[in-house]
């Protein structure tokens, strides 16, 4: 897949305007994560005028791998972050879509949320306006987010994994590659347990050479060039039987050397072996 390129883990911020300034802090200390290209967050205040807003919250929300509710009697109180976003994004977390992360801001009774069961940050769901220092609870509140983020990531290269296994066993070689390079592009020494991409490699590369070979076979045919014809074909045979339809040629390029042959005295039979000669 060329040009695949590392994809951070995609996080949604939904909060109530009047706690931007606790979204401000928060970003602030993802800039560590957002460098490390781990995480791309997007919040409301990224929809540029003139866009269709809710378009644009629908589309981020979906696309989403990590939602996180920054939670006060604010967010609670709003009917589009509580009812519509906070919503979709449980139904996201329940199908395995997304992750939901309370971060609870200003001090509320939440116990009763629907979002309750769900660990928040941070620890004990201790508000950040309760911390004296606020900069120890945002960084615990960072790395909390940076280990679910490479947890999500860790499961995003197995599914891939996954994937290449299936079309290993479906002999997808040029597609095993692919996944392959994007697996790398992302973790550069992920373990390739079952030796999939080297294998898968060298079928294609033995799939491109019987091609090669099987072409050039054709073209000694339209030549009539019969001898040099089966010498490719039967090298097509022995590298990938069942190619196309080489079997059906082989039969028909011995028909024509049968028939053109004069019947002589018979001598040992050397096995042909095949050189990598201009055929």
């Amino acid at each position: 897949m060329p040009g695949a390129t590392h994809q951070p883990v995609k996080v949604f911020i939904s909060y109530s305007h009047k706690d931007e300034r606790f979204r401000q802090q928060l970003q602030e200390h993802l800039h560590t994560l957002r460098r490390r290209n781990l995480v791309e967050d997007w919040h409301d205040r990224r929809i540029a005028p003139g866009q269709e807003w809710e378009d644009a919250i629908n589309e981020n929300l979906e696309t989403s791998e990590i939602v996180l509710l920054l939670v006060s009697s604010s967010f609670i109180a709003s009917p589009y972050c509580y009812e519509k976003e906070m919503k979709r994004a449980l139904e996201k977390h329940e199908s395995g879509e997304a992750r939901v992360i309370p971060v609870i801001l200003r001090p509320v009774d939440w116990s009763d949320a629907p979002f309750a069961h769900l660990q928040a940050l941070p620890t004990n769901g201790r508000p950040v306006a309760k911390w004296s220092d606020r900069d120890d609870a945002w960084l615990e509140i960072a790395r909390g987010i940076q280990q679910a983020a490479e947890e999500l990531e860790k499961k995003r290269l197995e599914e891939l994994y996954a994937q290449a296994r299936e079309l290993y066993r479906d002999r997808k070689w040029q597609a095993v590659v692919d996944v392959f390079e994007q697996i790398r592009a992302e973790e550069p020494d992920f373990p390739d347990l079952d030796g999939l991409f080297e294998s898968a490699r060298q079928a294609l590369e033995k799939a491109r050479r019987a091609t090669d070979l099987y072409d050039r076979g054709l073209r000694h045919m339209d030549a009539e060039e019969w001898t040099q014809a089966l010498r490719c074909f039967e090298e097509v045979q022995r590298l990938e039987p069942g190619h196309r339809d080489t079997e059906g040629l082989l039969a028909r390029v011995q028909r024509e050397l049968a028939g053109r042959t004069p019947m002589r005295k018979s001598h040992p039979t050397v096995p042909w072996e095949y050189a990598d000669f201009d055929l």
